[in-house]
């Protein structure tokens, strides 16, 4: 009898040398998806990441995570929309993730213990804001994390806007406010408090001007008639952020849009174009593999969880959707054990004995595998 080479293991010992990888059409993608919280949340948050991290009580580590995109997680964990909770794929099974209240606790755990950011290696560029609402205020934090000086002229008496007059004491206590207010000026925002700028030429030897006046009535010499998704005017060098730039009116919204026009400053002031937006994929709660999950209520109630050992209880319910949390499913299940962990959260597949059956696929839990045709 002829035997097929590779086909048929011809002789007795190892089978390592048959490389079986030929047999198949189609190979396993391992890719981080999007989230349907991360794609609803104004600010961009990368709360998968977050919530594992709390979810191992590594909470340093998910502050830092949070503080990288949000300057006011003690505000926004009161005051968000929770457009995030709306989104969550949880809601399928049972409840979605008090994903503000948990974003409260670690806002608060940072201040409670000290945490701070640092700015950015300084660039020697400064950035003119004018309005010291939270999208100017954000905006102004991420130019110092990118390194840039940046003096914020807000003409009352404090800066704030919405997040300072709009907010009542019950739903955003003054003392958290302004504890997340002194941070920006530790890592260098330089604020004067009841300045209005009344003409461009004021603004003058800055390398950017951002404009964030909110509803209130711009310098002379200087208008917005449009701004594109990067808050670009189509003047040189001029910016415009919140309301101003035709975001709707909300903290949530207002810090991600100062967040996004920093970026722009940011490559304007380098000579570059900003990175394109990503257009993302959210995972459907269709995607979910349900029956691995078992079914459990909000920790906490309806007012979420308060301690450590109830954030983490919640933040241990997450689906983690779109990216890999470590599970060790596909690992566990290949049947040729072609799969190999290489770290916390980081597998890889033995592309010579891969035969392409999809297993690893079918039973993630969380849509982070898929597999595709050969040679695509």
């Amino acid at each position: 009898m002829r035997l097929l080479p590779g086909l048929v293991i011809d002789r007795p010992g190892s089978s390592a040398e048959y490389l079986t990888s030929g047999w198949r059409y189609l190979r396993p993608v391992r890719e981080k998806r999007t989230a349907p919280c991360a794609r609803s949340c104004p600010i961009g948050n990368d709360l998968p990441g977050i919530l594992y991290l709390v979810g191992r009580g590594r909470m340093e580590e998910a502050w830092r995570l949070l503080k990288a995109t949000n300057p006011f997680p003690s505000v926004c964990g009161r005051v968000c929309y929770r457009f995030c909770e709306s989104a969550c794929n949880r809601g399928e099974l049972d409840e979605p993730l008090a994903i503000r209240a948990v974003e409260r606790f670690l806002g608060d755990l940072g201040r409670e213990r000290g945490w701070r950011v640092e700015a950015g290696k300084p660039t020697g560029r400064e950035v003119a804001v004018v309005g010291g609402g939270p999208a100017g205020l954000s905006c102004a934090y991420h130019l110092r994390l990118l390194g840039h000086g940046v003096r914020v002229f807000e003409a009352r008496e404090r800066e704030g806007g919405l997040m300072a007059w709009g907010m009542p004491e019950e739903h955003l206590p003054r003392a958290v406010l302004e504890e997340e207010l002194a941070s920006l000026r530790e890592m260098g925002v330089e604020v004067e408090r009841g300045r209005r700028v009344e003409g461009r030429r004021e603004l003058e030897g800055y390398g950017a001007v951002v404009l964030a006046t909110g509803r209130e009535p711009l310098p002379e010499g200087l208008r917005v008639e449009r701004a594109d998704e990067w808050g670009r005017t189509g003047g040189e060098g001029v910016f415009a952020a919140g309301e101003l730039a035709g975001e709707r009116r909300g903290v949530a919204r207002a810090v991600g849009s100062g967040r996004r026009v920093a970026l722009a400053v940011d490559a304007f002031l380098r000579g570059r174009e900003p990175e394109p937006l990503p257009a993302p994929s959210p995972v459907g709660p269709e995607e979910i593999k349900l029956d691995y999950f078992t079914p459990s209520p909000r920790v906490g109630g309806p007012s979420g969880p308060g301690s450590e050992e109830e954030v983490r209880a919640e933040a241990g319910r997450c689906f983690s959707c779109g990216s890999c949390n470590g599970c060790d499913n596909c690992w566990i299940l290949c049947p040729e054990a072609c799969i190999r962990k290489e770290g916390e959260r980081e597998y890889r597949t033995d592309e010579d004995y891969c035969k392409g059956c999809g297993i690893c696929a079918a039973e993630c839990p969380r849509a982070v595998i898929r597999m595709v045709e050969e040679g695509t």
